[in-house]
């Protein structure tokens, strides 16, 4: 295992550690950051609507009227405007295709794509939004920011008691308040949707989450309402990587080797979780020594390593076309195979047909 390997997986035993205790720790100002569960987020959106009614009453307009009004005037183009909602609906289609697809290569071709369509949108969001100007949406982005800060930020372990009072935090400067987000931000990165699925394939999460039968009340102690968000997201996780290793026929499970690294694991389980891209063609051999069947399968869009991951974890072995054509043609002593020849590669017995 390399160095790389062994840091990620460090890092993955903290925040697996703070997803079960249901908040991050912060050193640089001591305090514990939450995280978030159902009730909490319903707070923070009972909080946002009062915003959006009092940006409402203010006069300001909302993000449509204000872009139908630039374009009224000229200042913003139409074109520009449908470019965007292109790029935002190509975008997630890219996104959702992405989760799909097994070939790496073909995968380094949807990122670029992604990467490529992301880097234009936020030009042309950036042009907007600095046009716009203050919208009903933006005073109310802010004041989520800001609200969420503060319900997110304790001193106790318990989480009980807020890092400000509401008078404090009302006398928080921008640099402050940025500073904070910033610290925010920076732990919430961690808990993306990859790195939860990393956890929940590893054997010190669905170990135990096995023993639990994949119930939040015996694995986590709480009710599924009370759960974090995270929390929620990893055992949704755990429970498709736990029926992967229930409802496959031959009792497969990830090779060794894949232990090594959090990212092969997740893909083994999402190989495994995506069958209906399998097409399984059989042929029997009726060859008088017995009665051996050769399953031919093909995995869309796999590479070599990925079909032979497969293969190896089904106890099957991959056979290369290519190279056993080479072979068959020194065998016979040929410079083209025909058709018999193409049958007898693929476990036919051609036994009583002419040539």
């Amino acid at each position: 295992m390399n160095e790389e390997s062994e840091s990620l997986k460090r890092l993955l035993r903290i925040i697996y550690s703070d997803i079960i205790r249901g908040y991050s720790y912060c050193r640089e100002k001591d305090c514990r950051i939450k995280h978030l569960g159902d009730e909490d987020l319903a707070l923070v959106s009972e909080q946002e609507q009062d915003a959006k009614e009092q940006a409402v009453q203010s006069g300001l307009l909302s993000e449509r009227e204000k872009i139908t009004q630039l374009i009224q005037h000229g200042v913003w183009a139409p074109d520009e405007e449908s470019r965007i909602s292109f790029l935002e609906k190509r975008i997630k289609e890219q996104t959702a295709k992405l989760n799909t697809v097994v070939s790496k290569t073909l995968k380094k071709a949807c990122r670029e794509s992604i990467e490529k369509d992301e880097k234009e949108l936020s030009r042309l969001q950036y042009k907007r939004s600095d046009i716009l100007g203050l919208t009903v949406e933006k005073f109310m982005t802010r004041k989520r920011s800001d609200i969420t800060i503060y319900h997110c930020f304790f001193k106790d372990r318990e989480c009980k008691e807020h890092f400000w009072t509401e008078e404090e935090f009302d006398e928080l400067d921008q640099d402050e308040l940025y500073d904070f987000i910033q610290i925010y931000n920076a732990s919430a990165d961690e808990f993306s949707d990859k790195n939860i699925q990393r956890i929940a394939a590893q054997p010190y999460f669905l170990n135990k989450f096995f023993i639990a039968n994949g119930d939040p009340m015996v694995f986590m102690g709480k009710p599924a309402i009370s759960l974090t968000h995270f929390q929620s997201e990893l055992l949704s996780s755990g429970r498709s990587y736990k029926s992967v290793l229930e409802n496959n026929e031959k009792g497969e499970s990830p090779p060794e080797n894949y232990y090594d690294d959090p990212d092969k694991l997740v893909s083994w389980y999402n190989l495994h979780m995506k069958r209906p891209v399998e097409n399984t063609n059989r042929f029997e051999s009726k060859a008088k020594a017995g009665a051996s069947t050769l399953t031919a399968t093909s995995l869309v869009d796999a590479d070599m390593d990925e079909v032979k991951a497969s293969a190896a974890a089904k106890g099957e072995v991959v056979m290369d076309l290519n190279s056993e054509v080479e072979k068959k043609m020194k065998e016979a002593g040929k410079k083209q195979l025909d058709l018999l020849d193409i049958l007898e590669i693929h476990g036919e017995n051609t036994a009583g047909l002419s040539r």
